[in-house]
């Protein structure tokens, strides 16, 4: 490259990253194209004109994951410091920052079960494709109505055992059937109850926490204001899974109890690594009951969350 044109590279640079000019204004000052003045940037950063250098910057906040492992009990807190007030925004910062972590959770060869919910879709969707060998999939929860989006259970597994390279399960079920007798004719099916009893052997859970007021079970019209405040009644501070739970982290005694076809509260338990993916202070109360009840050994949320967690111990 001539002598002249090291000089342009280093006045565009110039222009543009010290002077803070538009990119129009340089293309003017430069005599070249708007177009070439891109073109120009991407070269001179190639070349070392332009060394970009970008302070350090800790997306998590280590003092709450700390504090919630300590309080709680937790084997681990992956706390993301919240960068906007939007709801959407804030759970795809979650899902991009937690994602490479909890891939690191699937192990060669284990079981991973996941349930629905909407932190969690986003966070599988920031996931890179993981090339770990002789993983099994399972999807914890029947389908929450007729119709299917990138939320339910079904799809999340779907999207996960394809980043996986997996063999994957899928559980064609209701979550709550609307009887119990006809619970009954779906666990009596072989492959159903294979399903179920694949879950005892899971190495990881990724699943969701939802309360009365807001899940996709209220986004689905399953359960309409007077039934969340008759079970909030019955003592239910949340729901994993389809399943209702109180204070302590143990299933409620509900009209659904009986009718739910998906991974149970025990299985939960019983589950080495239990990762719980959601966001949203609303959720403070249903985390920590399903921390203390030992259903979570993991949390994945943001700092508002954590926060009043906190507060709430």
């Amino acid at each position: 490259m001539s002598e002249s044109d090291n000089r342009l590279l280093a006045m565009v640079a110039t222009l543009y990253y010290v002077n803070n000019q538009s990119q129009k204004s340089v293309a003017e000052l430069a005599g070249v194209s708007q177009a070439k003045v891109s073109r120009l940037l991407a070269e001179a950063r190639e070349k070392g004109i332009v060394r970009i250098s970008v302070g350090p910057f800790e997306p998590r906040d280590r003092e709450s994951e700390q504090q919630l492992i300590d309080k709680l009990g937790l084997q681990e807190a992956v706390i993301v410091n919240n960068s906007t007030t939007s709801e959407s925004k804030n759970k795809r910062t979650i899902g991009y920052f937690a994602a490479p972590i909890v891939s690191k959770m699937i192990l060669p060869n284990s079981i991973v079960c996941v349930s629905a919910g909407r932190q969690i879709a986003q966070m599988v969707r920031e996931m890179e494709p993981l090339g770990v060998p002789g993983v099994t999939v399972i999807q914890t929860m029947g389908g929450i109505g007729a119709n299917v989006n990138e939320y339910d259970a079904v799809e999340i597994a779907r999207r996960l055992a394809k980043l996986c390279g997996a063999h994957i399960y899928q559980l064609q079920t209701p979550t709550i059937a609307d009887t119990v007798e006809e619970k009954e004719v779906f666990v009596r099916h072989k492959r159903v109850q294979d399903m179920l009893t694949k879950m005892d052997q899971a190495d990881l859970a990724i699943i969701g926490v939802g309360i009365l007021s807001d899940s996709l079970f209220i986004d689905r019209e399953f359960f309409r204001n007077e039934d969340s405040e008759r079970l909030v009644r019955k003592g239910a501070v949340g729901e994993i899974c389809g399943r209702l739970f109180d204070a302590d982290g143990n299933e409620c005694d509900t009209q659904y109890k009986d009718r739910v076809i998906s991974m149970s509260i025990d299985q939960l338990k019983k589950t080495p690594k239990v990762v719980a993916v959601t966001s949203g202070t609303e959720r403070a109360p249903a985390v920590l009951a399903a921390a203390k009840g030992g259903i979570i050994k993991t949390l994945v949320s943001d700092e508002a969350t954590a926060r009043r967690i906190l507060e709430l111990i």
